[in-house]
């Protein structure tokens, strides 16, 4: 997978208006490490679905996904108050090398409107707007790869700036409660493109990034959880499983694993997948407080943006070394 980190676009705020709990949000990044905080309902889980729906936004202009919101099976059950005649607004200001992007999507029931972006570059300044559908963004994007029709410098800059967005956003990954049932059974060893928010996709995508080798890393991990080693068998029917080896020679096939052993495994396979944001929800669930601290190590050396939201106070003070806490 391609490393995204590479990239220097930098994130500068991300906002949201009519989201499920999240009425009007908007936060100046800042600092690449942020903990989340606030009572139950405050809009938490809300926040980390944001950057979820940001990537599966992406991956409906690509035409590798149904409508983003589909997933919740109505409009009404992700628009704020279940107000309908409102959109879902989100927002990303990202820089890029001397190029400020300003982006901003209005998502309502059938399709993606009220696209703008403002696009500044060495004093030059572009704003494009359109209350069409998607197609608008469609074209935009398409135009970029002909190449042998005339682009003026303008529009190139609109498609390279177009380009940087779907670029930075399609590498959002976000991870909430994880789905233990599924995680427990076999899967297909079919081709994955990332981890899914309930993790249910874990063993078949943790298996095409390491080939059945752990990294360096990932051994660092799975011997904090008193493991040697792991292997991948097939089942009879052709599924595969996971089965770690414990320091004593144990094996334990995967519908034995404890929740921490999925939860930490969950949190190495994103870091392997070299996203440019991870936003997680209950960091610290299913996880002791070594392994906390040894995570958020890990993620505060992984180089992308990262967002978790924790009530835990071990989580949070670490979290306050290496970046910031804001509270919803």
């Amino acid at each position: 997978m391609a490393d995204r980190n590479s990239q220097v676009a930098e994130l500068k705020r991300v906002w949201v208006r009519n989201f499920k709990s999240l009425q009007v949000f908007s936060l100046d990044v800042g600092q690449k490490h942020i903990a989340v905080v606030g009572p139950n309902g405050s809009g938490k889980t809300s926040l980390v679905e944001v950057f979820e729906l940001w990537r599966d936004v992406v991956e409906y202009v690509r035409d590798n996904a149904p409508h983003p919101l589909l997933k919740w099976w109505s409009f009404e059950h992700v628009v704020w108050r279940g107000d309908a005649s409102q959109p879902v607004v989100l927002g990303l200001e990202l820089s890029a090398a001397d190029t400020h992007i300003h982006y901003e999507l209005g998502l309502y029931r059938r399709d993606i409107v009220n696209e703008r972006i403002v696009v500044d570059k060495g004093g030059t300044r572009l704003e494009h707007a359109t209350s069409a559908a998607l197609a608008a963004l469609r074209r935009v994007m398409l135009s970029a790869v002909c190449a042998e029709k005339p682009v003026s410098a303008n529009a190139r800059l609109l498609v390279d700036a177009v380009a940087t967005v779907c670029s930075f956003a399609g590498g959002f990954v976000a991870l909430k409660e994880l789905n233990y049932v599924e995680l427990r059974r076999p899967q297909r060893p079919e081709r994955q493109t990332s981890l899914l928010p309930d993790a249910s996709n874990l063993v078949p995508l943790l298996l095409q990034l390491t080939g059945g080798r752990p990294t360096p890393q990932l051994e660092e991990t799975l011997r904090m959880l008193g493991y040697a080693s792991m292997s991948f068998p097939v089942a009879e029917d052709g599924r595969i499983y996971l089965k770690l080896t414990r320091v004593d020679g144990t094996a334990v096939a995967q519908h034995m694993l404890p929740s921490s052993v999925f939860k930490a495994l969950a949190l190495e396979t994103v870091l392997m997948t070299k996203p440019t944001l991870i936003a997680v929800d209950n960091f610290e669930c299913g996880l002791d407080q070594d392994l906390q601290l040894h995570l958020l190590n890990r993620l505060a050396n992984c180089g992308a943006y990262v967002f978790i939201t924790t009530n835990s106070e071990t989580v949070l003070r670490r979290m306050k070394e290496i970046g910031r806490a804001v509270k919803l």
